[in-house]
């Protein structure tokens, strides 16, 4: 869903609710089965694609539709190319086409986005099965390097800071072709047209039920800092553009709020091992252990 209510904040604003947040991955986190981790998350409240405040109904979301969770289900045990099947488990495979297809992406974003909120901890394993068959895609889906555009409807006040960083810590999509977006910048009201070069994350128009999105999805946690913005104004007063449409130009940043929300992050594929020198000897141990760092966003 390339279109999304807002799902990023500056880092600096949200400090506290990113140390809280537990490691998805983290063993703590059941692996459980989609319809199972699906059923956790019954009466949960979220905001829909219409901005309202609504209740979710794990038995609709389920069974109804031609897109519902169990098709999705059904479409990765029997219908998926072959060389998915073969990497990512079905149901792995199935909670990522229902994150592109359903409900499921509106309320990972509303969890994982808003401070506080109530039976965060039944999200995870939901958000878990995502990550995971993210994780284990064919390499070949694995993207770095990217440009990627993104369009919401709000303008977001950390664009306004001395070099903000924009934090986006849910599962977030990008496009690879900005005609996608053509219809949002042509609306009107407040609205803002993400730009990220150098993005990191994995092509998912293979399992897409909307594959010309041409979806690039970006795991938990991505950062970007903002290097131009451009407010329209010029365009809008030629009568161009409406008014309320602000570009925002970033670079992918890594951030350090990121290995602690979700693990280690996959490294490109020219990153160098981490470690130290085979040629350097190793440190003598210290004889008391010392304290473990908090993490930092």
């Amino acid at each position: 869903i390339i279109f999304s209510l807002a799902s990023c904040f500056s880092v600096q604003a949200q400090k506290m609710t990113l140390v809280l947040r537990p490691n998805v991955l983290g063993e703590s986190v059941p692996i459980l089965p989609i319809a199972e981790a699906v059923r956790k998350l019954h009466g949960v409240q979220f905001t829909g694609s219409s901005g309202d405040i609504v209740e979710f109904d794990s038995e609709q979301a389920l069974s109804r539709g031609i897109n519902s969770i169990n098709e999705c289900l059904r479409w990765a045990k029997y219908s998926a190319p072959l060389e998915l099947r073969s990497a990512v488990s079905p149901d792995c495979l199935a909670a990522l086409r229902s994150f592109t297809g359903t409900v499921m992406c509106y309320v990972i974003r509303y969890m994982f986005t808003t401070p506080n909120v109530p039976r965060y901890a039944d999200v995870l394993p939901f958000a878990k099965l995502v990550l995971l068959g993210l994780r284990s895609l064919p390499k070949r889906l694995h993207v770095f390097n990217m440009k990627g555009y993104r369009a919401e409807n709000r303008v977001k006040q950390a664009i306004k800071g001395s070099e903000p960083v924009m934090y986006f810590p849910s599962l977030t999509s990008f496009t690879t072709d900005p005609k996608v977006l053509s219809g949002f910048i042509g609306s009107t009201g407040p609205r803002a047209l993400y730009v990220i070069s150098g993005l990191r994350g994995y092509d998912i128009r293979e399992l897409s039920v909307f594959p010309d999105e041409r979806e690039i999805l970006a795991e938990f946690g991505t950062a970007a800092r903002v290097q131009e913005v451009d407010w329209h104004e010029v365009s809008a007063a030629a009568g161009q553009v409406a008014e309320g449409l602000v570009s925002v130009k970033c670079a992918y940043s890594t951030s350090k709020s990121v290995n602690f929300l979700i693990g280690d992050v996959p490294a490109s594929p020219s990153a160098k091992p981490a470690g130290p020198s085979p040629m350097k000897p190793m440190p003598m141990p210290m004889p008391m252990p010392m304290p473990m760092p908090m993490p930092m966003p």
